[in-house]
């Protein structure tokens, strides 16, 4: 074999393993496997105090509920529900999980609103549940299908009063929808958001292994690539630090002290960079990512309540 054939060869099996390594770094981003729905209910009945769950779902289904299937802008249809604990209430919340999650979890959440009377929509995002699509985008998307659910929420029901909570990627997803889309609801309350999701999945690689920038900045340009190949977006276009600054209405920030995942110095970042409108930051003292509720209850829900006493003084 010539000097050229195996230079040929080589660079070849180069190309083949950049492929491959592309493949399996943009499955872990925008592929990632959903959670079945009884592992989620599990999950949460685990966490919460006992009986709690139970009393959610009991809730739940003796609620009045309207099915909502909507086909997105971009060709899925989304599932979910318009649930009313309160029928004469014309307050809403809109519910938004995070990946791998459903609107099962939203349930958790919601009970919060609805002790506060309102009533809320939990929605399954692109890629979860019984929702469809083939790909996760962390926003890029979703945002657009956000405004969907809002858009439907305000036809059907006309609420005098409309926020959306937001939990891990679907706090992302509620404020890439606020800040670039529309600022569409009266209120936002964010769980755990990440600031840059780019910026996020370097801080994921560096949790796993440690690498110099230049190994760093090289995978995550790969995925990238891939990501943008397979899932006709970029890492870099989910921006909510980049937009956080266009929303007017109330946001709450929380996060906590011993969120690994996605670090608390992201949410104080979203925070700071929002200037106009009212804005509070809870820094949960306990939990690790998504577990600010589950780790402090009832200091949760006093910052909610205490959150829209400030902005609602009248209500």
């Amino acid at each position: 074999m010539s000097a050229v054939s195996i230079i040929l060869w080589c660079l070849f099996g180069i190309l083949v393993l950049l492929i491959l390594a592309g493949i399996y770094l943009s499955n872990i981003i925008i592929k990632k496997k959903p959670s079945k729905d009884q592992n989620i209910q599990e999950h949460i009945r685990e966490s919460l105090l006992e009986g709690e769950w139970d009393t959610i779902i009991d809730r739940y289904n003796h609620s009045d509920k309207t099915l909502l299937e909507l086909t997105s802008p971009h060709g899925y249809v989304l599932k979910g529900y318009a649930v009313r604990p309160h029928p004469q209430s014309k307050k809403w919340m809109i519910l938004c999980h995070g990946v791998t999650a459903s609107k099962t979890r939203s349930l958790m959440y919601a009970a919060i609103f609805d002790a506060l009377g309102y009533n809320y929509c939990i929605y399954d995002h692109r890629y979860h549940g019984e929702s469809k699509g083939k790909t996760i985008s962390y926003g890029f998307y979703e945002r657009d299908d956000l405004k969907l659910v809002a858009d439907e929420i305000k036809k059907q029901f006309t609420p005098d009063v409309l926020g959306i909570h937001g939990e891990s990627m679907g706090s992302g997803i509620t404020l890439m929808y606020a800040g670039s889309i529309e600022d569409g609801a009266d209120f936002y309350i964010t769980d755990c958001p990440y600031d840059n999701f780019y910026e996020e999945v370097r801080y994921q690689i560096n949790t796993m292994i440690t690498l110099p920038l230049s190994l760093q900045n090289f995978l995550l340009e790969l995925a990238d690539i891939f990501v943008r190949i397979r899932g006709k977006f970029s890492m870099k276009q989910v921006a909510p630090a980049e937009v956080v600054d266009n929303i007017k209405n109330p946001v709450l920030f929380i996060t906590s002290k011993e969120d690994m995942y996605i670090p608390p110095a992201m949410t104080q970042n979203l925070f700071n960079l929002k200037t106009h409108g009212y804005k509070k930051l809870y820094i949960a003292p306990k939990g690790g990512h998504a577990q600010s509720y589950i780790q402090n209850p009832e200091q949760y829900k006093k910052e909610v309540a205490d959150f829209l006493q400030e902005i609602f003084p009248s209500s």
